[in-house]
């Protein structure tokens, strides 16, 4: 008896499953052990290569994350107009299978945006100009990404990283 190539093992399927779950809660653990879970964790200042927590960031760029716990109710997300039309800004929505929503300017504008993050999809929009977006766990990971045009900018962008709410 042979294997397809594309068949996996009963342990197998259950690693694939399991993995980013497994994953997802250690990272959290990780992180939270620096701000409680449902309280956003502003990063003011530009990454350095030092800066290693998962992944080496951007060193153009301001973070801030949170992690959030859905069974309590839906997430709302509100990000203010922007303070000129070409800054980057992305808001990153991750469910316990790291599936990924983005809010951003290139699907939002510079005008702003106003999402709800749901575990029920059947519940309408709060109003006309927002979005819902429909996660999958009850877990949801915020990640706030503010670009940095040039020293002399990072003031205004701490603004609007603090001006952006969930």
């Amino acid at each position: 008896m042979s294997l397809d190539d594309n068949d996996l093992s009963p342990a197998g399927e259950a690693y694939v499953w399991g993995f980013p779950l497994v994953s997802v809660h250690r990272t959290r653990l990780m992180l939270c052990s620096r701000v409680d879970s449902g309280s956003m964790n502003h990063i003011d200042d530009l990454a350095t290569p030092k800066d290693r927590g998962i992944v080496v960031p951007n060193n153009d760029t301001l973070y801030s994350s949170a992690w959030y716990d859905l069974r309590h109710g839906d997430l709302m997300i509100r990000v203010p107009p922007m303070d000129h039309p070409q800054r980057y800004w992305n808001v990153m929505i991750l469910d316990g299978y790291t599936h990924v929503a983005y809010v951003c300017r290139r699907h939002h504008g510079t005008q702003g945006a106003e999402v709800r993050v749901t575990l029920d999809p059947s519940q309408p929009p709060a109003n006309d100009d927002s979005t819902v977006v429909t996660i999958g766990t009850p877990t949801a990971w915020v990640i706030i990404r503010v670009l940095v045009e040039s020293p002399e900018d990072l003031a205004a962008a701490r603004r609007l990283q603090r001006r952006i709410e969930v």
